[in-house]
């Protein structure tokens, strides 16, 4: 059975200010050996904890999907035969059990096919489990420069582009930030349809003293420049690291390595917020396509390719101020006629 991620696993409930203010019903009730329990709104199923602690085998380790910053993960099936995936989520003590909650009922009505279903939770004491569907292949960075593992193809890539693209606007239109915006956040299902996974866990983070996307050095080159002197998270710092992680997707390569192979430093590229020194050259000398991946073998159209590089480059330039909110890059990634304007120089970033 393929491992996923648990970063990748789904929804994090616990970053209530970076959604739109909605009135909430609640309800709140003792229960399980004395300890609060509580329910959000009545639309998303209230599992019983042993339920699902018994369909995750007591969280046997062979039923463990992975490892993340806001807890672990387990593969289970429920009584009616469904397979799940359940995040059984660490202690914060920066979250009121009512933020929580409200959280619950905010993502239950979030539906997107290039979105992670939360299908339902559970309570018990000061533990959460998190219910989500369950996605039967691997997070997008086990098909990006990993030997062994299949090629995706340009029409695959072009497609994994466009859905995460859907998927952030269609968020970013419900006034939800993600703030993690990375290879191991992109869920392929057994279509290879991406699947965006973990949106709402900025300002969780941020509360709890960790910056999202900085407790392991691979994604440092997908913070926005701002991010890295502010540490907030903004719409325009989520289509930053798209335009980014276009970039990893083209090129079949992870974005901080890259940076390092061409010759620009990564503590340059932080400080002074520039974008690939190799790429823009490329861009300027009209040869783009030699960053394509070249275990494309050439297969792929030249000018979609040229084109989407483009869009990835106009996303993440230093100033926020210029990159396109996430609804025009999706025109511009599905409209052949739609005008791409030309990336200005990644200027350095005033400190």
């Amino acid at each position: 059975m393929v491992s996923v991620p648990l970063s990748i696993l789904g929804v994090s409930v616990l970053g209530a200010s970076c959604f739109a203010a909605k009135n909430v019903k609640e309800k709140r009730k003792e229960k399980h050996n004395g300890g609060p329990s509580a329910s959000a709104n009545e639309s998303i199923p209230n599992f019983e904890y042993e339920e699902l602690e018994s369909a995750t085998n007591y969280f046997d380790q062979s039923n463990k999907l992975g490892l993340g910053e806001s807890g672990s993960a387990y593969k289970a099936v429920l009584s009616d035969g469904t397979t799940v995936a359940i995040k059984r989520l660490s202690n914060n003590p920066m979250q009121s059990m009512d933020a929580v909650l409200k959280d619950v009922d905010l993502i239950s009505g979030i539906q997107h096919p290039n979105l992670v279903q939360l299908l339902g939770y559970s309570i018990k004491g000061s533990e959460i489990l998190l219910v989500y569907e369950y996605v039967p292949n691997e997070s997008l960075d086990h098909f990006l420069g990993i030997a062994n593992k299949p090629i995706l193809s340009w029409d695959m890539r072009k497609n994994i582009i466009v859905g995460t693209a859907k998927g952030l606007a269609y968020l970013h239109q419900e006034s939800i930030i993600h703030g993690d915006i990375k290879q191991r956040n992109i869920l392929l299902d057994e279509n290879f349809t991406a699947k965006v996974a973990d949106f709402g866990l900025a300002r969780f983070f941020q509360e709890g003293g960790t910056r999202v996307g900085t407790a392991d050095g691979r994604n440092l080159g997908y913070l926005a420049p701002e991010r890295h002197i502010r540490g907030n998270s903004t719409e325009k710092a989520d289509i930053y690291s798209f335009g980014m992680l276009i970039i990893d997707i083209v090129t079949g390569k992870g974005t901080a390595p890259f940076l390092r192979n061409v010759g620009c430093s990564l503590q340059t590229f932080i400080t002074k917020g520039e974008l690939s020194c190799q790429i823009w050259s490329f861009y300027l000398s009209d040869n783009l396509a030699e960053c394509v991946d070249p275990k494309l073998r050439g297969k792929f159209p030249k000018r979609d390719a040229l084109r989407v590089l483009n869009i990835g480059l106009v996303c993440a330039q230093a100033s926020d101020e210029l990159r396109p909110p996430m609804s025009k890059v999706v025109k511009m990634l599905t409209d052949g006629n739609c005008a791409i304007p030309p990336p200005p120089h990644p200027a350095p970033f005033d400190l």
